[in-house]
């Protein structure tokens, strides 16, 4: 009887680490770098006044191109970690330059188009965050963003914007540092905002006994702009 309780407990250990294998296979990922400003050329500087709108980018990987995203640390029963990286490429939005001041920004991502490098996890968000109800992410600034100077092409510019972030139907007023370059031709802009899963009422995605998920992350943008005619 020993013996053969031992046998079932080898044989129930050899599940367990087939099964978390089996998991890590399909759900382990490679991180994806975070967003950085791109040293383009300068061209001859035109007009910054003005509307400007996101267009997809300037190339076709994700360091060239618009996107709004979301990372998040992932936790495997065998106590290895995963670094998330989900991102929507389809995003519009604009903003509008008067001089020192951007006087207005808004953004709007579709949430049922994040993906990341597995099928499974992506399904695994989309009804989290109830895409087919919630399809959209938006964000919409509050008040201005003022600068001490009109920006020149090719300076790089740090500043924050307030304003209204709304996920899975759930609006919150935040602060978003951002970073931002014009290169006489296209502005690029950069942001994280940290956010706490629960304060958009999402439940966190899990495969219960082996793979959860932690109860906080960031929310990513790169957008490219160019104004409007």
């Amino acid at each position: 009887m020993r013996r053969l309780l031992k046998v079932l407990s080898a044989l129930v250990v050899a599940l367990v680490v087939v099964s978390v294998a089996g998991y890590w296979f399909l759900l382990r990922a490679d991180a994806k770098p975070r967003a950085a400003i791109v040293r383009t050329a300068v061209s001859v500087e035109g007009a910054l006044d003005g509307t400007w709108t996101v267009v997809p980018g300037t190339g076709t990987d994700d360091a060239t191109t618009s996107w709004v995203g979301y990372r998040i640390n992932e936790h495997l029963v065998t106590a290895v970690t995963n670094t998330i990286v989900g991102r929507s490429k389809v995003v519009s939005g604009t903003l509008v330059v008067n001089g020192a001041t951007v006087a207005k920004i808004s953004v709007t991502a579709d949430a049922s188009k994040l993906t990341t490098d597995r099928a499974l996890r992506d399904n695994s968000v989309r009804s989290a965050l109830e895409t087919t109800k919630f399809p959209v992410a938006t964000f919409a600034s509050t008040g201005p963003i003022r600068l001490a100077a009109p920006p020149k092409a090719g300076e790089l510019v740090q500043a924050t914007v307030t304003g209204d972030f709304t996920l899975h139907g759930v609006t919150r007023h935040v602060t978003v540092p951002l970073q931002a370059r014009w290169d006489g031709h296209r502005i690029q802009v950069i942001g994280e905002l940290p956010i706490s899963i629960a304060d958009y009422h999402v439940s966190i995605p899990e495969v219960r006994g082996f793979v959860t998920a932690d109860d906080h992350g960031t929310m990513e943008l790169q957008l490219f702009f160019e104004r409007r005619p």
